[in-house]
């Protein structure tokens, strides 16, 4: 997904900067604030709050979008854990002894996040609670969130009739926290999962399918959830959301300004955005901004004071090169608003072509379809519309691209499993800014020439013979583990 372009005049700035460390600030005391305000202009963008003290923490640069997720989900677990260690000794009236005692901290998300949130599942050792996928739905769905939230754990994993995926998501719930459903029957009676979520992590430009999440209408869920207080606190239930806007924070503030999804929305605290996608900086850089100096508590703030001078710190990693933010801070002054609109117009324009050839064209109609959201995003996704035995799949065709010098893995969709992707084949192209409508054009012919010759083949292929089809399936898989290793 990473776009690997920038301008050729930038290369000088790159060399001149690749000796300095970004992390001493006392020594290169412009490089850091440069990255100063790279944070501040990209939190302007998301119509965030200034910082109104000298020390007010907005945001950083961070190495790219593995180390800003990370920070932002370090940030409201922190959160999460202050209050709940001011809760977990209380005995509210008319609840069970040592309600809070067991409770954990969950993140919330949908099943086709990026795998560096798993990763900070896994390296924090915190509890996922992940919504699966399902046909012609490929975003999270705030109806879901809203009846899984406000339902008590029991009615969950007892009721008849209740949604199967969110009883496996409770147990998910009930063993994290080792409740016993007979000595916490009367905790899990009252318990509702909205009060164990730390975060509800949302994407704008999904890596998958190319779509965003509704992050309006689930903002309005947990909204409505800051009515009710944890019982015996002033504490209201207050779930804040990261947006994962890696491959969406350079489009959709030019491709829909009006669209609401950044920090107009009052649970919206915290957004990561990838510099080296649609930004045009070469890998790795991205920024994390939050939605004002109140959402990182001030002990996650580290004061340095062995580089010469004092300075505050927020971040993962320490030591790092300077020249990816110079680069970053050169295109936000060079490009501009204005800069970036056009750039982004194109893209979006492109994309919109080839999606149409895609959908329209006689060569590639019936057989494949478009599954992204090119309205908001220059990323065109497509999965196989054909239903029954197939002598050839989106894999064989991934193969026959590649033939023709094209790289266009195929990867499964995540339907219930992220380690072991069990949903349709799909393949996309990401439209930046370098990939012409020319050479979307000849992509087009390839792809369509590419089915007309797996079709001619196929048709001396008996898929009615169950031998056979058990080999497609065997060199399938070997060539599906091929295909998403690149993808």
């Amino acid at each position: 997904m990473a776009v690997y372009f920038t301008e050729n005049r930038i290369s000088w700035v790159y060399v001149q900067s690749l000796g300095k460390v970004f992390i001493d600030k006392s020594e290169y005391p412009l490089t850091a604030e440069m990255g100063d305000r790279v944070a501040r202009m990209i939190q302007s963008w998301y119509h965030g709050t200034p910082a109104t003290t000298p020390n007010g923490f907005i945001g950083t640069p961070t190495i790219g979008y593995s180390e800003a997720v990370m920070l932002g989900m370090i940030a409201h677990r922190y959160a999460w854990t202050k209050l709940w260690r001011a809760r977990k000794s209380k005995n509210p009236e008319g609840y069970p002894q040592g309600y809070y005692r067991k409770d954990k901290p969950f993140l919330l998300a949908a099943r086709d996040i990026h795998t560096c949130w798993n990763k900070y599942c896994l390296y924090f050792n915190t509890d996922a609670l992940l919504f699966n996928l399902a046909d012609n739905k490929y975003t999270l769905s705030e109806k879901d969130i809203s009846a899984f939230l406000n339902t008590p754990l029991a009615s969950l994993l007892t009721l008849p009739n209740i949604n199967p995926e969110h009883q496996a998501l409770a147990q998910t719930i009930v063993e994290a926290c080792d409740f016993d459903p007979v000595t916490d029957e009367a905790i899990l009676a009252l318990k509702t999962p909205a009060e164990l979520v730390f975060v509800v992590g949302t994407v704008v430009g999904t890596t998958f399918t190319g779509s965003a999440d509704p992050v309006s209408a689930i903002n309005d869920v947990l909204v409505s959830l800051r009515s009710k207080n944890f019982a015996g606190t002033q504490d209201a239930m207050d779930i804040p959301m990261h947006v994962d806007a890696a491959s969406g924070g350079f489009c959709l503030p030019f491709s829909s300004p009006t669209l609401l999804w950044d920090f107009r929305l009052p649970q919206v605290r915290s957004i990561n955005v990838s510099n080296h996608k649609f930004g045009l900086v070469y890998p790795g850089v991205g920024t994390l901004v939050f939605k004002d100096e109140q959402v990182v508590d001030p002990a996650l703030i580290y004061n340095v004071t062995y580089l010469g001078a004092a300075f505050k710190d927020y971040t993962v990693n320490f030591s790092r090169g300077s020249a990816m933010v110079i680069a970053a801070y050169y295109n936000l002054i060079r490009f501009g608003k204005k800069g970036y609109q056009d750039v982004i117009d194109n893209c979006m324009s492109n994309a919109n072509y080839f999606a149409k050839l895609i959908n329209t064209d006689s060569g590639t109609q019936d057989h494949l379809q478009t599954i992204s959201q090119t309205d908001l995003f220059p990323i065109v996704v497509w999965i196989d519309k054909r239903t029954g035995p197939m002598a050839w799949t989106l894999t064989d065709l991934s193969q026959e691209l590649e033939k023709r010098g094209w790289k266009l893995p195929s990867y499964h969709l995540p339907y219930t499993s992220s380690e072991t992707p069990d949903g349709p084949l799909a393949m996309r192209v990401v439209v930046r800014q370098d990939l012409s409508y020319d050479k979307l054009t000849i992509l087009h012919r390839d792809i369509a020439k590419a089915i007309s010759n797996l079709d001619a083949r196929g048709k001396h292929v008996d898929m009615q013979n169950a031998n056979i089809q058990q080999l497609l399936q065997v060199d399938r898989a070997h060539y599906a583990y091929i295909g998403s290793r690149g993808c």
